[in-house]
């Protein structure tokens, strides 16, 4: 049961929780100042629960938003998801930051509006500041026409609600062969083909923010 706070009742727990160091976490062992009142006392322990449940369904829905906006080839509802000072990686792109990861995901998604693209996504988890969840893309590599299903694994942390930091990791090797062949097995898991994929993709990145920017 939570108990019921006056307006007034409400600004001073959260001037004294915002001034005093109060804990966060909610144990047994859980001591408070003394001058707080027992009713302040668990106003406050109800408040850190609400408050902290309240982040974690934040988290969950923000990753939900992204790969459903994702999967509707919209990258500005992936893109409002973003912290401004996003930090994103990968195989294929390395780290991008800010503005660039932003717009490599409208590269990605307007480079398959008229094409078959499929996004699912899975296994969403969530807790003190930090997210997972599970994704796999299906579409047509336009380089050599072939069909890839790439899966990879999402780790992300966030701050102010938003996304801050976004690291995808996924078997290069096993992308290489499916979209380049008996080549990209043979060396999709090598440094040099990592860096030259890498150095192709930023390349293609800038000239597509400059066309957005002229």
């Amino acid at each position: 049961m939570i108990t019921t706070i006056s307006g007034l009742e409400y600004k001073m727990i959260k001037r004294l929780v915002g001034q005093l160091n109060v804990p966060t976490s909610l144990n047994k062992r859980t001591s408070y100042p003394p001058i707080l009142s027992k009713r302040f006392q668990h106003s406050i322990k109800n408040s850190t629960y609400l408050y902290q449940k309240n982040k974690h369904l934040i988290m969950k829905e923000t990753i939900e938003k992204f790969y459903t906006a994702f999967a509707a080839k919209d990258p500005e509802g992936m893109v409002a998801c973003y912290h401004k000072d996003i930090h994103f990686e990968d195989p294929a792109f390395g780290v991008l930051k800010g503005e660039q990861a932003g717009s490599m995901w409208r590269m990605l998604c307007n480079s398959q509006k008229e094409k078959e693209f499929c996004v699912t996504f899975s296994d969403i988890t969530y807790t003190e500041g930090k997210g997972t969840a599970h994704w796999e893309a299906q579409y047509e590599f336009s380089a050599t026409g072939r069909k890839v299903h790439n899966k990879i694994n999402a780790f992300f942390e966030f701050e102010d609600g938003k996304i801050i930091k976004h690291i995808d990791s996924f078997s290069l090797r096993r992308w290489a062969s499916q979209a380049m062949g008996i080549k990209g097995f043979l060396i999709g898991g090598t440094r040099f083909f990592k860096n030259k994929l890498q150095e192709k993709t930023k390349h293609a990145l800038a000239a597509y923010m400059a066309k957005q920017n002229s």
